[in-house]
């Protein structure tokens, strides 16, 4: 694989032109392209300059987070939970008609 080719400050072309954007996401290309050099020193085309804008402007704000699924009651369990639910437990007349109601309730909704 090539290397990157990077300016004394290790910036590559992508980098700067990003620091530029991240001041002004509608710089004009003209204008982007004298800040990258003034800044940091790099000859950009304008080309160069456009299709890293774009792609910048195509990227989303803030990546979804996809992994698995999200649990609702997340929350550790407190002593006060399990005695409400031992409780329950003991309004039922034990574990497994509670497990039974539960089961019915989940497929009413």
């Amino acid at each position: 694989m090539a290397r990157r080719k990077t300016t004394e400050g290790g910036l590559t072309k992508a980098a700067a032109i990003r620091d530029i954007l991240r001041t002004d996401p509608d710089i004009k290309p003209q204008e982007g392209i004298a800040l990258v050099k003034e800044r940091h020193g790099i000859d950009v085309t304008t080309n160069v300059f456009s299709m890293y804008r774009g792609k910048e402007k195509m990227k989303p704000a803030v990546k979804p987070d996809r992994r698995g699924r999200k649990k609702s009651g997340d929350a550790p369990l407190t002593l006060e939970d399990l005695l409400k639910a031992k409780t329950m437990i003991e309004e039922f007349g034990g574990l497994n008609r509670l497990h039974q109601a539960v089961a019915a309730l989940a497929k009413l909704s």
